[in-house]
């Protein structure tokens, strides 16, 4: 490995999925405009808060089933509500000096691709006041689904679509994610993809800084590495570009071991930055590279990919210049997503791995519970309801999505159910306005 000689911000070796929640917190106290009140119309939920124990499984009107997750700031646990539907509840401690921008910034994506806030309410757990997201459960990850299985060239088109469409809503509002991931990207038994885990994201303000150690590792970009904190949404055009290379290899293309490491196996692929490269990334110090002059293996590390129009199209993301680095408007218009077409996508047999996991777990326990066995029969319908490898996507993906996203490419039209004609309205999205709806856009 190479030994660049460089001072990079250290993260203590953390390895692949130290749970992604490396928190930007705001350094504010709760004098903010955050109401703590619950987003439904419970009526025994109002502003007071719950006491409970932290071992109690039933939360009102939540009952907790088990834990699926855990980060640095938070616990993810499948539960469900008083109509028996299952439901995500994340809980994160809400402190008198740091306040997750979480909940604020969910109340203003709304977009088909964009996890779903359902609702909000506080709990003091363990002499601590704990805030309870809620949200749609959603049972498969996209780290899961590569475990199991290579993915094919056209439902990667699908999937890569989908995220890129979930992207280009949050960057319209000038937030950006800042740790998207394989685990925060949740998929349905269909395939339709929902970005999740926005509890590092922040709306970038060119006039403040942020804190560079931010995203996971495997998917950081370089300017992050080297201690940038004025950087720009193109650090998510990055991450996505690690994960469509991950859904190509079936590995991280990228894996290092700690930030340096990081920034060397970069190198190794895509060549020695320029001078003018350093500069365009503002890293936090002067750098001197004292590095052989190494010639890119780019197209060397991706040799098996036979579509070279994505191997082009990462070459565009790949840049170390943040400025050239594609934008999510010429990602979406490049021609390896020109022939993806929402009106009949493209739904592969992918996810029937899932299906078949379930019923051979079935199969070796006692099949006491009809629910339990009424889901496994309704994933298997529905993973086995494609024809020739693929199927007709119903019309509920469609009239969930924004008008933006039908119309960003020239073979996408949205239809109107009511009349078949062409739809122009778009959706009544919330403005971003900070003075109205508490966002909180301060940092360390």
């Amino acid at each position: 490995m190479i030994n660049s000689k460089m001072t990079i911000p250290t993260d203590n070796n953390k390895g692949y999925n130290d749970l992604p929640n490396n928190k930007e917190q705001s350094n504010i106290s709760n004098n903010n405009n955050t109401k703590e009140t619950s987003t439904t119309n419970h009526p025994s939920q109002s502003s007071s808060t719950a006491t409970v124990n932290s071992n109690q499984t039933k939360v009102y009107p939540y009952e907790i089933i088990k834990q699926v997750g855990q980060g640095t700031f938070g616990k993810v646990y499948e539960a469900k509500n008083i109509d028996n539907k299952r439901v995500a509840i994340k809980k994160v401690e809400k402190s008198n000096h740091f306040i997750s921008r979480e909940y604020d910034i969910l109340k203003i994506v709304a977009h088909p691709n964009c996890l779903r806030i359902l609702d909000m309410f506080y709990t003091a757990e363990d002499n601590k006041k704990m805030q309870n997201l809620v949200f749609d459960f959603i049972p498969y990850t996209l780290a899961s689904l590569l475990k199991k299985r290579q993915l094919s060239i056209n439902f990667i088109k699908v999937l890569f679509f989908q995220l890129c469409q979930a992207i280009k809503h949050i960057h319209s509002k000038a937030i950006c994610h800042r740790d998207i991931t394989p685990n925060n990207i949740l998929l349905s038994s269909k395939g339709e993809l929902t970005l999740a885990d926005f509890g590092s994201a922040k709306i970038l303000e060119s006039n403040h800084t942020s804190m560079s150690y931010i995203c996971s590792r495997y998917y950081r970009a370089p300017e992050l590495l080297v201690g940038c904190s004025n950087y720009t949404t193109k650090i998510d055009i990055w991450s996505i570009g690690c994960i469509l290379a991950e859904m190509l290899i079936g590995k991280p293309l990228f894996p290092g071991t700690n930030s340096n490491d990081q920034l060397g196996r970069i190198i190794e692929v895509l060549g020695s930055p320029t001078k003018d490269d350093m500069e365009a990334m503002k890293p936090s110090k002067p750098y001197h590279l004292q590095l052989p002059n190494i010639n890119p293996k780019f197209f060397e590390s991706l040799h098996n990919v036979e579509d070279k129009t994505v191997v082009d199209l990462l070459s565009k993301i790949f840049i170390f210049d943040p400025v050239k680095r594609a934008s999510i408007d010429e990602i979406i218009a490049h021609p390896f997503l020109r022939d993806v077409n929402l009106n009949t996508l493209e739904l592969f047999d992918e996810m029937k791995c899932f299906s078949t996991s379930n019923n051979n777990a079935k199969s070796s326990t006692t099949t006491n519970s009809t629910s339990s066995s009424s889901t496994t029969a309704n994933m298997t319908s529905l993973a086995s309801s494609s024809s020739n490898n693929k199927t007709t996507c119903s019309d509920s993906y469609l009239s969930r999505l924004p008008t933006s996203a039908i119309t960003s490419s020239s073979n996408l039209k949205s239809i109107d159910n009511s009349n078949g004609k062409s739809s122009s309205s778009s959706n009544n999205i919330p403005s971003l306005n900070n003075s109205n709806n508490g966002v909180i856009t301060n940092t360390i």
